[in-house]
């Protein structure tokens, strides 16, 4: 019986590490394929879904700072009414901080734009009338000795 209930602990432990790294996986996976998001709806327009995943890898190991890091490779069906197709990122998971390192679109390298603001448009000054005059900054004056400043005693 103690040789049965010392066997039946390693299994139990390896099953629920199994288990925990099939959901840290699957959580990878999905968050690499939001990451993609923006840089396929720039290809396939703002409709893009996700299909299913065709292939993944996910390697999981720690650094010589003891920092989690996991290589994530994922290939996942996109649908939109531009068409369909099939892409492929390569990813790297430090701590909690997801990059992107490669994506494909159907075999073809898309470029990784970060997402920046759109920038406010220009106000531009009537045609019948000349800008207004950038102010001037106040005249300085005072005793040079205290570095320009005017003291009032109050």
């Amino acid at each position: 019986a103690i040789k049965a209930a010392v066997g039946f602990v390693p299994r139990v432990l390896d099953s629920v590490l199994n288990y925990m790294t099939k959901v840290a996986s699957a959580w990878g996976y999905e968050d690499t394929m939001n990451e993609c998001l923006p840089h396929l709806r720039r290809e396939l327009g703002p409709d893009v879904k996700f299909g299913e995943i065709l292939d993944s890898k996910y390697d999981l190991y720690e650094d010589k700072d003891e920092n989690n890091i996991a290589d994530i490779i994922v290939s996942f069906a996109v649908h939109s009414a531009r068409g369909n197709g099939v892409a492929r990122a390569d990813a790297v998971l430090l701590n909690k901080d997801m990059k992107i390192r490669r994506l494909t679109l159907d075999g073809r390298e898309l470029q990784l734009v970060a997402s920046l603001p759109e920038p406010e448009p220009l106000k531009e000054a009537a045609p019948d009338r000349p800008p207004e005059p950038v102010p001037r900054p106040p005249e300085r004056g005072g005793d040079p000795a205290v570095g320009g400043s005017t003291v009032i005693d109050i």
